[in-house]
């Protein structure tokens, strides 16, 4: 047994880029909806989100479902003077088990999300299956090796495509839904009990287990698969954003 500091380290060698990617992405998704409140102010906001929010609360709705929730009441979109933009009301019977299930529900909106781009790349763009199905596993330890691949690829592939309009198109929506799919603070706070309760048992069983990687490969064989969604996700998003970057310059002169 080892001691819970030095599980952490090896945790954080393990996760490092997911964590440093997904930290990525939440910070471009709040520039990216204060680019569009600056530039057009919430209606040009409300747009894409009108979309894309629906995505977001049917994920929510489906998870809580699947896990014997009642719905009691669900607005896929219906922005209010709070900042709501949706919600999905939902009632459970208490279990041991409920802070965990609660965690997923709250986190669905990221699956959802994931699983609408990758719907909406084999409608219209189905070139870029071969991108998502071909990537290696992104491991730190060959992190530089992975990255070079990923960009080459990437760089193929938008080149090749970039004079269609409809790369245009399913580039927008992806990130949009992207964006969106984000969960709220609400959503975190609901989640807060059942995602600490996951990570401690994550934590508990490196500190009795310190050299049994098959812990590790098991989590990280889940998340492998969408590893290549990811990167089109925050991709798609940096471009807008430097788009809206130009933009907002050029309104200042």
């Amino acid at each position: 047994m080892i001691h819970a500091t030095d599980a952490l380290l090896i945790i954080l060698r393990k996760w490092g880029i997911f964590i440093g990617l997904f930290a990525l992405l939440f910070q471009m998704q709040k520039y990216y909806i204060f680019s569009l409140q600056r530039i057009g102010g919430r209606p040009l906001m409300l747009f894409p989100a009108s979309f894309s929010v629906p995505v977001h609360e049917l994920s929510h709705a489906l998870s809580a479902i699947c896990f014997g929730h009642k719905i009691t009441e669900i607005k896929l979109f219906t922005p209010n003077g709070a900042g709501t933009l949706g919600y999905v009301n939902h009632s459970w019977r208490p279990t041991l088990i409920s802070p965990f299930s609660n965690a997923i529900i709250g986190m669905a909106p990221i699956a959802g999300g994931l699983a609408a781009i990758y719907g909406l790349t084999l409608w219209l763009m189905p070139d870029m299956q071969t991108f998502i199905q071909s990537m290696p596993a992104v491991r730190n330890d060959d992190a530089l090796l992975v990255a070079q691949i990923y960009f080459e690829n990437l760089y193929a592939l938008f080149v090749a495509h970039m004079g269609l309009p409809m790369f245009w198109l399913w580039l927008f929506l992806m990130a949009n839904i992207a964006v969106f799919a984000a969960p709220s603070s609400v959503d975190f706070e609901g989640s807060a009990v059942g995602l600490t309760g996951f990570f401690g048992i994550y934590l508990v069983a490196v500190m009795f287990s310190p050299a049994d990687n098959s812990i590790h490969q098991t989590l990280l064989g889940v998340v492998d698969p969408v590893v290549p969604i990811l990167i089109l996700s925050a991709l798609s998003i940096g471009i807008l954003c430097l788009l809206l970057t130009v933009i907002r310059l050029l309104l200042r002169r």
